[in-house]
């Protein structure tokens, strides 16, 4: 019905009306309670207003009505003149509507576009008025159900799109109540559009005094969505878990991060070589897009910032090395008992740890991090492993005659002179010194030749003895 209506009024609004006809696509319906401006857009149902037994009130309706359609079909129209129109429109017709096409249409054109909305918000923010022209927007919808029309998915996400330009999240929240009430099943983009709302409102001004409430709530309305998405079986995008990310690590929330980590990626941060228990039961669907680096560098920069360096480490040596795939359990046992308890099952699905390859940013991160928190030891250890990959690496390139773009990993020894001082105290100016010589003295060669960071088929064997580092290689 929609669709035919809209192209109607498309039609008769493109076409002219002449006026020695006199005849406007005007009538009211006796079937139902509402007068009809498109139902009866035929040519036989025009009724023409030179006739006496047109009323006054049909011929100013049939005046506004092409007026409110000229007006809609016009790309450079105002906002304020759509709005005029519309509300002159209502007011003649009384208790009567115009049909769902021309409330959508007025909907979208009676306010200004969402990058002008930003923009225009974004010095100052109004706890009374977040979107200057919600009062706009509410009243089309109010029009819309008053006349007992419903509205569509589309319609909401406007508004949705409309409160995430200026961080209005209160009012994305009441729009996903209304929703609910009249059973309309949201999208990936609709909760995107709800996290558009709440990152924005964290970057635009706010009194100091008020910034820890308003942290708090923005928080939890973000952990509220992340339920509903995970009672709803609705995946995440990338899109969308950057804007969680973001959110979260404003709040310094742990426990909100390992749950977006476990919706997002099917990682269990707690045990990240198996897979969520909530999926083996079933109440969590693993993720189909496979971990890329980018989320790699973002799971270990918010473990580091947060401080949880034996995370951190924990993470990357897994993430970066999964371990093998085991056909049964039965295969970690030479007991021929044990083969018996545990027998193979060749249908069962196999699982496949999320992985991917690091770069000069996974390093970068983790020496910083390791240095700001006073790890030493742990600093020491990436900087070895990252240069040993470098050298395996920078032959294997020449064997294979790779080009520089295409190398991932470029150690930088004045770069890296810095990161593992960044942060220090004091006290620990002596231990980071040595790290940092360390850098320097280590391989005198200049830096730069590249390296794949991928898995070391024999691993390096570091040891610390205080502050002096050995390491060997394995035969």
């Amino acid at each position: 019905m929609s669709r035919r209506v809209l192209s109607t009024l498309k039609r008769i609004s493109h076409r002219s009306i002449p006026t020695s006809s006199l005849q406007h696509p005007l009538r009211p319906s006796t079937s139902f309670g509402s007068r009809s401006l498109t139902t009866f857009f035929a040519s036989n149902h025009l009724i023409d207003v030179s006739s006496p037994d047109v009323s006054q009130t049909d011929r100013i309706i049939a005046s506004e009505t092409e007026d409110l359609l000229a007006v809609l079909e016009r790309g450079n129209a105002e906002p304020s003149e759509v709005w005029s129109h519309y509300t002159d429109l209502l007011q003649s017709m009384g208790l009567f509507s115009p049909p769902l096409a021309v409330h959508q249409r007025v909907l979208r054109r009676c306010v200004p576009s969402p990058d002008q909305t930003r923009f225009a918000t974004a010095n100052e923010y109004h706890s009374d008025a977040p979107h200057p022209f919600e009062g706009r927007l509410r009243a089309v919808m109010e029009n819309m159900l008053s006349a007992g029309l419903t509205p569509e998915l589309e319609d909401y996400e406007f508004i949705l799109r409309q409160y995430a330009s200026c961080g209005h999240y209160l009012g994305t929240k009441e729009i996903m109540k209304e929703m609910q009430a009249r059973s309309i099943e949201p999208r990936v983009k609709t909760y995107g559009l709800c996290l558009q709302a709440l990152a924005h409102r964290l970057v635009l001004p706010c009194e100091q005094e008020d910034r820890p409430y308003l942290v708090d709530s923005i928080t939890q309305m973000c952990r509220e969505l992340m339920i509903e998405m995970q009672d709803r079986r609705i995946p995440f995008s990338s899109v969308n878990m950057d804007l969680a990310i973001r959110i979260l690590k404003e709040a310094a929330d742990d426990e909100g991060f390992d749950q977006l980590i476990k919706l997002g990626y099917g990682i269990d941060l707690a045990y990240p070589d198996r897979p969520p228990l909530e999926a083996q039961d079933g109440t969590l669907s693993l993720p189909s897009h496979p971990l890329s680096t980018s989320a790699l560098n973002m799971i270990i920069d918010t473990l580091g910032r947060a401080g949880r360096i034996s995370k951190m480490v924990q993470a990357f040596e897994v993430l970066t090395q999964p371990l093998p795939q085991v056909s049964s359990p039965s295969s970690a046992f030479d007991d021929e008992e044990d083969e018996t308890i545990y027998p193979t099952s060749s249908s069962a699905p196999q699982y496949r740890p999320p992985h991917a390859e690091s770069n000069t940013r996974t390093f970068n991160l983790l020496v910083m991090h390791a240095a700001r928190a006073r790890h030493a030891v742990i600093a020491r250890h990436y900087i070895v492993q990252a240069r040993h990959q470098e050298e395996l690496e920078s032959q294997h390139n020449k064997d294979v005659y790779m080009a520089e773009e295409d190398e991932r990993v470029t150690v930088d020894r004045a770069k890296w002179k810095k990161i593992v001082r960044f942060g220090e105290r004091p006290p620990e100016a002596e231990k980071t010194q040595s790290v940092a010589d360390f850098v320097q003295a280590r391989n005198p060669r200049p830096f730069g030749s590249s390296c794949c960071a991928r898995p070391l088929k024999r691993p390096t064997i570091v040891a610390f003895t205080n502050t002096r580092l050995t390491y060997s290689q394995p035969m």
